[in-house]
């Protein structure tokens, strides 16, 4: 349910001014700036598209913890990744964002990556000779 109201923010950062669910008006003057960090909507986008699952190597992820002096976060800690880096100038969109967990992200650095979703959109039909 929190991936219905984080699309609703996003699709509000958009517009000038946006109302989104529970009547609430949001100020979306804001655009996306390379080198930014991801939105909160953004990161539960990417989460909720990727059913809690690194985009990358199908582990399954752990939310996030505040970090602690000492403290190495576990390797299946779920984060959002620049699929084009931002340091190469990638945006902050849902659609360069990547559910990823930590080993992936730290082993893919800013590196270029491919696309973790580009499975999804279907190349067109080639006709075979028969057709």
């Amino acid at each position: 349910t929190g991936g219905a109201s984080a699309v609703a923010v996003v699709a509000a950062e958009s517009a000038a001014a946006s109302v989104v669910p529970g009547g609430k008006t949001v100020n979306a003057a804001r655009k996306y700036v390379a080198g930014d960090a991801f939105s909160k909507a953004t990161k539960e986008i990417a989460k909720t598209r990727a059913k809690s699952k690194c985009e990358y190597c199908g582990t399954k992820t752990v939310p996030a913890k505040q970090s602690e002096s000492g403290v190495t976060p576990p390797g299946n800690e779920g984060v959002t990744d620049h699929i084009d880096p931002k340091s190469n100038g990638g945006m902050n969109s849902p659609d360069n964002a990547a559910h990823a967990c930590r080993d992936c992200n730290g082993a893919l650095s800013n590196n270029p990556k491919p696309h973790p979703r580009e499975s999804e959109v279907e190349a067109p039909k080639q006709k075979t000779p028969e057709e």
